[in-house]
Protein backbone atom coordinates (compact mmCIF):
# COMPACT_ATOMS: atom_id res chain seq x y z
CA UNK A 1 0.00 0.00 0.00
CA UNK A 2 0.99 3.43 -0.24
CA UNK A 3 1.00 4.11 3.10
CA UNK A 4 3.75 1.24 3.31
CA UNK A 5 6.24 2.89 0.78
CA UNK A 6 9.06 3.01 2.77
CA UNK A 7 8.51 -0.55 4.78
CA UNK A 8 8.10 -3.04 1.00
CA UNK A 9 10.40 -0.90 -1.40
CA UNK A 10 13.27 -2.64 -1.77
CA UNK A 11 12.02 -6.05 0.25
CA UNK A 12 11.90 -9.74 -1.94
CA UNK A 13 9.32 -12.23 -0.86
CA UNK A 14 10.72 -15.87 -1.62
CA UNK A 15 7.84 -19.00 -2.42
CA UNK A 16 9.62 -22.01 -3.43
CA UNK A 17 7.78 -25.18 -3.57
CA UNK A 18 4.76 -23.81 -2.43
CA UNK A 19 1.23 -24.65 -3.25
CA UNK A 20 -1.40 -21.45 -3.32
CA UNK A 21 -4.69 -22.51 -4.12
CA UNK A 22 -8.67 -21.78 -3.76
CA UNK A 23 -7.64 -17.95 -2.51
CA UNK A 24 -9.83 -14.91 -3.33
CA UNK A 25 -7.37 -11.60 -4.05
CA UNK A 26 -4.58 -12.47 -1.83
CA UNK A 27 -2.75 -14.40 -4.17
CA UNK A 28 1.45 -13.13 -5.14
CA UNK A 29 1.14 -9.65 -5.32
CA UNK A 30 3.71 -6.85 -5.61
CA UNK A 31 3.65 -3.24 -5.22
CA UNK A 32 5.63 -0.32 -4.02
CA UNK A 33 9.14 -1.21 -5.28
CA UNK A 34 8.43 -4.99 -3.50
CA UNK A 35 10.10 -7.89 -5.37
CA UNK A 36 8.20 -11.70 -5.11
CA UNK A 37 9.79 -14.92 -6.28
CA UNK A 38 8.18 -17.79 -7.21
CA UNK A 39 10.00 -20.87 -7.74
CA UNK A 40 8.42 -24.14 -8.97
CA UNK A 41 5.31 -23.46 -7.28
CA UNK A 42 1.35 -24.59 -8.09
CA UNK A 43 -0.74 -21.49 -8.78
CA UNK A 44 -4.48 -22.68 -8.70
CA UNK A 45 -7.86 -21.98 -8.41
CA UNK A 46 -7.72 -18.33 -8.09
CA UNK A 47 -10.61 -16.35 -6.89
CA UNK A 48 -12.36 -19.04 -5.63
CA UNK A 49 -16.23 -18.16 -5.43
CA UNK A 50 -16.04 -18.99 -1.51
CA UNK A 51 -13.56 -16.48 -0.93
CA UNK A 52 -14.10 -14.19 -3.61
CA UNK A 53 -14.23 -10.39 -2.76
CA UNK A 54 -13.33 -7.74 -5.10
CA UNK A 55 -11.59 -9.19 -7.61
CA UNK A 56 -9.32 -12.13 -8.36
CA UNK A 57 -6.04 -12.53 -9.58
CA UNK A 58 -3.14 -15.33 -9.89
CA UNK A 59 -0.20 -13.30 -9.59
CA UNK A 60 -0.07 -9.49 -10.00
CA UNK A 61 2.75 -6.89 -10.44
CA UNK A 62 2.20 -3.06 -10.13
CA UNK A 63 2.99 0.28 -9.11
CA UNK A 64 6.98 -0.79 -9.06
CA UNK A 65 6.47 -4.31 -7.97
CA UNK A 66 8.11 -7.31 -9.54
CA UNK A 67 7.41 -10.88 -10.10
CA UNK A 68 9.60 -13.54 -11.33
CA UNK A 69 7.92 -16.98 -12.00
CA UNK A 70 10.35 -20.09 -13.08
CA UNK A 71 9.15 -23.81 -13.19
CA UNK A 72 5.70 -22.59 -11.69
CA UNK A 73 2.21 -23.98 -13.08
CA UNK A 74 -1.18 -21.87 -13.14
CA UNK A 75 -3.91 -23.81 -13.25
CA UNK A 76 -7.47 -22.96 -13.04
CA UNK A 77 -10.38 -25.91 -12.86
CA UNK A 78 -12.89 -23.93 -14.56
CA UNK A 79 -13.34 -20.63 -16.23
CA UNK A 80 -17.04 -19.82 -15.26
CA UNK A 81 -17.60 -18.50 -11.65
CA UNK A 82 -21.23 -17.57 -12.21
CA UNK A 83 -22.88 -14.42 -13.29
CA UNK A 84 -22.54 -12.98 -9.62
CA UNK A 85 -19.02 -13.27 -9.31
CA UNK A 86 -17.73 -12.85 -12.88
CA UNK A 87 -19.57 -10.02 -13.22
CA UNK A 88 -18.28 -7.87 -10.17
CA UNK A 89 -14.23 -9.41 -10.83
CA UNK A 90 -14.30 -8.25 -14.49
CA UNK A 91 -15.98 -4.62 -13.22
CA UNK A 92 -13.32 -4.43 -10.67
CA UNK A 93 -10.78 -4.98 -13.12
CA UNK A 94 -11.92 -2.39 -15.56
CA UNK A 95 -12.21 0.07 -12.50
CA UNK A 96 -8.56 -0.41 -11.00
CA UNK A 97 -7.39 -0.14 -14.65
CA UNK A 98 -9.01 3.66 -14.61
CA UNK A 99 -8.15 4.22 -11.00
CA UNK A 100 -4.67 3.46 -12.11
CA UNK A 101 -4.09 4.79 -15.55
CA UNK A 102 -7.06 6.80 -15.93
CA UNK A 103 -9.07 6.65 -19.30
CA UNK A 104 -5.58 5.34 -21.29
CA UNK A 105 -5.99 1.92 -18.98
CA UNK A 106 -9.29 1.47 -20.87
CA UNK A 107 -7.44 1.45 -24.14
CA UNK A 108 -5.45 -1.54 -23.02
CA UNK A 109 -6.50 -4.68 -24.25
CA UNK A 110 -5.32 -7.03 -20.94
CA UNK A 111 -7.12 -4.47 -18.60
CA UNK A 112 -9.94 -6.01 -19.83
CA UNK A 113 -9.42 -9.68 -18.41
CA UNK A 114 -11.38 -10.88 -15.96
CA UNK A 115 -9.59 -12.29 -12.85
CA UNK A 116 -10.27 -15.97 -14.04
CA UNK A 117 -7.97 -15.53 -16.93
CA UNK A 118 -5.24 -13.18 -14.74
CA UNK A 119 -2.22 -15.77 -14.35
CA UNK A 120 0.71 -13.71 -14.12
CA UNK A 121 0.65 -9.85 -15.19
CA UNK A 122 1.65 -6.86 -15.06
CA UNK A 123 -0.10 -3.62 -15.19
CA UNK A 124 0.33 0.00 -13.60
CA UNK A 125 4.36 -0.02 -14.11
CA UNK A 126 4.76 -3.22 -12.42
CA UNK A 127 6.86 -6.16 -14.08
CA UNK A 128 6.91 -9.98 -14.65
CA UNK A 129 8.80 -12.31 -15.82
CA UNK A 130 8.03 -15.84 -16.34
CA UNK A 131 10.43 -19.28 -17.54
CA UNK A 132 9.59 -22.52 -18.15
CA UNK A 133 6.34 -21.78 -16.96
CA UNK A 134 2.47 -23.85 -17.66
CA UNK A 135 -0.81 -22.22 -17.96
CA UNK A 136 -2.89 -25.37 -18.04
CA UNK A 137 -6.10 -23.86 -19.97
CA UNK A 138 -5.87 -21.54 -23.05
CA UNK A 139 -7.05 -18.67 -21.15
CA UNK A 140 -4.63 -18.51 -18.42
CA UNK A 141 -2.81 -15.74 -19.29
CA UNK A 142 1.15 -15.49 -18.64
CA UNK A 143 2.95 -12.23 -19.40
CA UNK A 144 6.55 -12.14 -19.83
CA UNK A 145 7.39 -15.52 -20.66
CA UNK A 146 10.56 -16.23 -22.04
CA UNK A 147 12.84 -19.08 -23.22
CA UNK A 148 10.69 -22.70 -23.60
CA UNK A 149 7.67 -23.33 -21.62
CA UNK A 150 7.41 -26.12 -19.42
CA UNK A 151 5.84 -29.37 -21.04
CA UNK A 152 2.05 -30.54 -20.29
CA UNK A 153 3.84 -33.83 -18.89
CA UNK A 154 6.50 -31.55 -16.40
CA UNK A 155 3.74 -29.63 -15.07
CA UNK A 156 1.90 -32.81 -14.06
CA UNK A 157 4.70 -34.48 -12.49
CA UNK A 158 5.52 -30.66 -10.62
CA UNK A 159 2.06 -30.84 -9.20
CA UNK A 160 2.26 -34.55 -8.69
CA UNK A 161 5.29 -34.35 -6.60
CA UNK A 162 3.68 -30.99 -4.71
CA UNK A 163 0.79 -32.72 -4.06
CA UNK A 164 2.84 -35.34 -2.62
CA UNK A 165 4.38 -33.16 -0.17
CA UNK A 166 1.41 -32.28 1.50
Amino acid sequence: DTDKLNVERGKTVIFEDCILEDFGRRGPEAQSGMRVMLRGCLIRNWGAPDRFDVRSFGAWAHHGGSIEAVGCVFDQSCLWRGWHIMVRDWLAHIGQSWNDEGPRGLLRPANWLPGVCRGLVATAGGQVRAENCHATRWWIRLEGHRGPHMSRSQAQALMARLENML
